[in-house]
């Protein structure tokens, strides 16, 4: 009978031992097998090839075939799922994001490199997340003033300019403050010996007993003479002054009255003048006198000095 091959698989009857030759004609027989291996030549085609590891008999041209690996381009369609190393989907756009065994998915690349790319790259329009943080072994810091601190913005500080001297103030500089307001002793003059005139009745200058200071702009000054003792000689009453001066200018005065009981009398004096003096250099001393002749003495040591003192307030 005509082989049913390739449409269905051939049912042969095959001769038993015992069956005459006319049970089963012999050519019939023959006729069948050979129409059976020509349908199956038919089937597989020509091609000289030999089958090696992973590779399939594929249809290579009409009537030809081959053993060959597959081509998945053009041996293949439809959709390759995840497990069998496809994505499951038929057209993705975009970076793709895994999804297990369900078919992967694309989202919107975004502007600008993609972070991981590159071994190095320059991030543009990215920003760290709430809650990220970087270790401060990753940094790696230069020369240069970029996202340094400033008025406008946090950053980070200027590098320090070695000085000790100056500081980084509100403007994200470094600067040296401004001095202070100084307070206390500009100058003082102190003598430890005995000064004694019999001048009468202008004032005279005390050796050595004045001071030169500098005055900042603006300043009060407050100027003090201290005599532990003075005396002078009398023949009635006269009068005894201790005066401070600037130059010619009387800035402060102490007077005693002396008569004949109280003549050669040790007593203490003391002025001081609060003065707001213009800026720069300024020299006070001080002076004595007396109203009718006689001698004067200070009296001055190591242990009683009379001295003269300049002061900001």
């Amino acid at each position: 009978m005509p082989t049913n091959y390739p449409t269905s698989i051939d049912a042969f009857t095959n001769p038993a031992t015992t069956d005459y030759e006319d049970t089963i004609p012999h050519a019939t027989q023959h006729q069948n097998h050979n129409d059976s291996v020509t349908a199956v030549e038919t089937k597989v085609g020509t091609g000289a090839s030999t089958p090696v590891a992973n590779t399939v008999l594929r249809g290579t041209g009409t009537g030809t075939s081959s053993w060959t690996q597959v081509s998945l381009g053009t041996d293949v369609s439809g959709t390759l799922l995840v497990q069998s190393g496809g994505t499951g989907a038929t057209t993705l756009t975009g970076i793709l994001k895994g999804n297990g065994q369900s078919a992967v998915t694309a989202v919107t690349a975004p502007t600008g490199a993609i972070v991981g790319t590159t071994d190095s790259q320059t991030l543009t329009n990215k920003a760290i997340s709430t809650g990220s943080s970087m270790a401060e072994s990753l940094l790696t810091t230069t020369d240069i003033t970029t996202n340094n601190v400033s008025t406008t913005k946090h950053g980070f500080a200027p590098k320090a300019p070695n000085d000790a001297t100056k500081y980084l103030d509100g403007t994200g500089a470094y600067s040296t403050p401004a001095a202070g307001t100084a307070y206390g002793s500009l100058g003082s003059t102190a003598i430890t010996s005995n000064f004694t005139t019999t001048t009468t009745p202008a004032f005279v200058d005390v050796t050595s007993l004045a001071v030169t200071v500098t005055v900042p702009a603006g300043r009060t000054v407050r100027v003090t003479v201290d005599i532990a003792q003075i005396n002078c000689t009398a023949s009635g009453t006269k009068g005894l002054n201790v005066g401070l001066f600037e130059g010619a200018t009387q800035l402060s005065l102490a007077t005693f009255t002396v008569d004949t009981n109280q003549s050669g009398y040790d007593r203490p004096a003391h002025a001081s003048a609060i003065l707001t003096p213009s800026t720069g250099s300024h020299t006070y001393k001080v002076a004595v006198s007396q109203t009718s002749a006689g001698t004067i003495t200070l009296a001055a040591g190591a242990t009683q000095p009379a001295y003269i003192l300049a002061e900001l307030l």
